[in-house]
């Protein structure tokens, strides 16, 4: 009964793991961004805005000024090039974090069924065992996509990360944006981009 309740739990509960990969330009190894704009080229706009949340939100945890891109480009307007240029100059960004996605599939994992057998023995001494056949089904989600960190004057990158998180047991994508956003920051912090925190960033 124990093992049917734990898989039980475990099937039912949403998690994700990331895997990441940053690299930063050596000649910017100085740079330290003082006020970042959000962009997440997701053409979903809820998922543009859950993801810009989860970036904007931890870059204020780490005590740096940010922005969202849904909050500065509306997306009910059309702007040109000069006018985008000239949004970002007047709101005195100088770096662009920027998230792409270039793969999203899902799975169907099937566990093999197992027996599980529990004994009980009553006032009398006597003994009977249950036994329990237990098969379990889940779902994963597989995410990839690359981040950029850009400064504005040059147009050069100043750091470029990629990511690939695993969602398990119907995960949201708030959970997958949020270990993604963790794992990219938190290499941010290791290589002296953003400032050092006493513990790292963690995923909820």
């Amino acid at each position: 009964m124990k093992k049917l309740i734990i898989l039980t739990l475990l099937l039912s509960t949403g998690c994700a793991t990331t895997s990441f990969l940053g690299i930063q330009d050596p000649s910017y190894s100085q740079f330290k961004p003082r006020k970042i704009l959000v962009f997440s080229l997701e053409r979903n706009l809820l998922y543009k805005t859950i993801t810009e949340d989860s970036f904007a939100g931890k870059l204020l945890e780490c005590g740096v000024e940010s922005q969202k891109s849904v909050n500065i480009f509306l997306p009910t307007r059309n702007y040109s090039e000069k006018e985008i240029k000239s949004e970002i100059e007047n709101k005195g960004f100088d770096s662009i974090l920027t998230f792409s996605k270039n793969k999203e599939e899902t799975k169907d994992i099937f566990y093999p069924m197992t027996t599980t057998t529990s004994g009980h023995i009553d006032k009398s001494g006597r003994f009977s065992s249950t036994s329990q056949n237990v098969s379990g089904h889940s779902v994963i989600s597989i995410t990839e996509g690359d981040l950029q960190l850009i400064e504005i004057k040059s147009l050069n990158k100043v750091w470029v990360g990629s990511f690939s998180t695993v969602g398990k047991n119907h995960a949201s994508y708030n959970t997958i944006v949020n270990s993604i956003s963790s794992k990219a920051l938190n290499d941010m912090i290791r290589k002296g981009i953003i400032p050092q925190r006493m513990k790292e960033l963690k995923y909820f």
